[in-house]
């Protein structure tokens, strides 16, 4: 719970041959703890095994945590927390997933688990000991089936075990492509969806300079178990502008959306935002009862009262903006602003959606300088009136004022929590998808 002592953020990683050590030592305290029987190996055999084995040869991801206030020293270095859990994964088999005893109810686990079905899509096995009340509730609660029960002749504790198997079910109908609709805002703007998928609803919110494209890659992954609704946000693509902008009007924008939308799944839908989307997201969830759950990325640095970027950088792209120089004004904001490097900024640039990208250049700025002037006051209280639980994603290798943005936020919401995307920037959606997507799906409980 934001606004309260001993919060927690956490990350996914990819184990290392360093973390063989401490990983033995999880899996041997994590199995004693719920286990009354003795292993069929030495500690030393089995350290040597999670060493050797489990580590060393197999596809093994961590979860890290660390207090929240460590999160402040920027950017983001290994040693700031420790492995509370961690999971080893093959192709159609999940091989092991355990959390340390004193991370338990922390969500870790389900985490973990959503990350392993977004890498096997088409399905999991897996075994667990008939004993384990605790695990055997915990995956029948994430839809998994038990297959078949083994009176011990399999294990080599001789422990009877069951086998259990999830599956994600028939595909979603997304073969014919996203159907465009509209939706009028409070204004009369006409708000572009494009909507895909079936399950529970999700409604997507682009950032700076995109469009719906943006989602492009975790799109269509979330549109597996969901019915996804990307919009174009005023100004650009399929959608319509009004004669005067006001960040309010994006309020209201993204709050018919997820009206339209709730009254045609007949309940609350969840969010997911990117950049100054999520700005656009938490303002719409104080106009709206219709949001059950809010997952933003980076998003805080765009709220109203908290843009970074120095006066004199907001005037270069100002006198880029009067000179007519979109290229210019649009490379200005990913360099100065979002943080973007060379070989990133020349990728851009040579991607497919660049040139949507420079037609939209001319709302930068005026999203950019929505908030007027720094005042966390004005942040605060917008947090405040948030009340919805609400995910902060944040980029472990971003600009520190994403940092230091995000965490002023979380500390004003009412139900906030922040997780880590290691080794990211601002474009984990596109460069680390699955890691993306199943922290969102473990967020929103699916």
């Amino acid at each position: 719970m934001s606004g309260q002592g001993g919060r927690m953020t956490s990350w996914l990683r990819r184990a290392r041959d360093a973390d063989g050590a401490v990983i033995a030592e999880l899996y041997l305290a994590a199995f004693r703890a719920v286990y009354d029987f003795p292993l069929a190996h030495t500690d030393d055999e089995v350290r040597a095994w999670v060493r050797d084995v489990v580590v060393g040869t197999s596809e093994t991801w961590v979860v890290v945590e660390a207090p929240l206030e460590r999160a402040a020293v920027w950017p983001l270095t290994e040693d700031l927390g420790e492995i509370a859990g961690f999971v080893t994964i093959s192709p159609g088999e999940l091989d092991q997933l355990y959390i340390r005893p004193d991370s338990w109810g922390r969500g870790h686990g389900s985490r973990l688990l959503a990350f392993a079905k977004v890498r096997s899509p088409e399905g999991l096995d897996l075994y667990t000991f008939q004993a384990n009340a605790r695990a055997r509730a915990f995956y029948e609660r994430h839809a998994f089936e038990v297959v078949d029960l083994d009176g011990g002749e399999r294990n080599e504790e001789r422990q009877p075990d069951i086998r259990y198997r999830w599956t994600a079910g028939p595909p979603r109908s997304v073969a014919t492509g996203p159907v465009l609709s509209h939706v009028r805002s409070a204004d009369g703007t006409r708000i572009a969806m494009f909507s895909s998928g079936d399950g529970p609803p999700l409604v997507l919110i682009h950032g700076a300079t995109a469009d719906h494209t943006t989602f492009r890659v975790v799109g269509p992954m979330f549109a597996r178990h969901h019915a996804t609704h990307a919009i174009d946000r005023r100004g650009r693509g399929a959608s319509g502008d009004g004669p005067s902008y006001a960040i309010e009007r994006e309020y209201e924008d993204v709050a018919a959306i997820v009206d339209s939308v709730a009254a045609g799944a007949g309940g609350p839908v969840d969010v997911v935002a990117h950049s100054f989307g999520g700005a656009a997201a938490l303002g719409a969830a104080t106009l709206t009862s219709n949001i059950r759950r809010l997952a933003i990325y980076e998003s805080a640095a765009a709220v109203p009262g908290l843009d970074d970027p120095s006066p004199a950088v907001v005037e270069r792209l100002r006198e880029m903006e009067r000179a007519g120089d979109r290229v210019g004004l649009l490379r200005g904001f990913m360099t100065d602003v979002v943080g973007v490097d060379a070989a990133k900024l020349a990728e851009f640039e040579a991607s497919p959606v660049y040139h949507e990208r420079v037609a939209a250049a001319h709302t930068v700025l005026r999203e950019l300088t929505a908030g007027g002037q720094p005042d966390e006051a004005v942040m605060s209280r917008l947090a405040a009136a948030v009340r919805v639980p609400v995910l902060q994603l944040l980029g472990g290798a971003s600009l520190p004022f994403f940092g230091r943005t995000t965490l002023a936020l979380d500390h004003g919401l009412a139900d906030g929590r922040v997780v880590i995307l290691a080794g990211q920037r601002h474009a984990a959606h596109h460069e680390a998808a699955d890691v993306f997507v199943a922290e969102v799906e473990a967020f929103l409980g699916r």
